[in-house]
């Protein structure tokens, strides 16, 4: 199922977004993202877990990447739990009400629970790129 990731694109930013792209992350197993946010305080027993995804400050010189904040992104309690109830919820919902909640991560503990990360951003002048072929 193709998923809608215009939701997030006002969420995900630096502050000069000199590129803008996507990003693709593949979980440990079944349950690792939830797991990860479970084990962190996030509410998943009232809470659908809509969205995922990381940040970290700014890099400067040699200072050495410790620590990653995580950003679960949850559906309002009203919804459901379970993907079935918030598909039914939601259906004719023009307005979907949700949440961030961000928690702390050490980088050395990100392998536990996603496998892989792959991103790539682009930048302005691809506005004007209709389609790309790769060489």
């Amino acid at each position: 199922m193709k998923k809608n990731i215009n939701l997030v694109s006002e969420l995900v930013g630096t502050k000069y977004k000199d590129f803008e792209g996507l990003v693709s992350i593949q979980k440990n197993d079944l349950n690792g993202i939830r797991d990860l946010c479970r084990n962190h305080g996030v509410d998943l027993e009232h809470h659908f877990l809509l969205g995922f995804g990381f940040e970290f400050g700014e890099m400067k010189g040699d200072r050495t990447l410790t620590t990653i904040t995580c950003k679960a992104l949850l559906l309002a309690e009203e919804y459901g739990t379970t993907y079935d109830e918030v598909a039914q919820n939601i259906a004719n919902a023009s307005k979907v009400k949700a949440s961030i909640q961000r928690f702390p991560l050490p980088i050395s503990d990100l392998g536990e629970y996603v496998k892989c990360f792959d991103c790539m951003g682009v930048s302005e002048i691809s506005g004007k790129i209709e389609e790309l072929e790769i060489i």
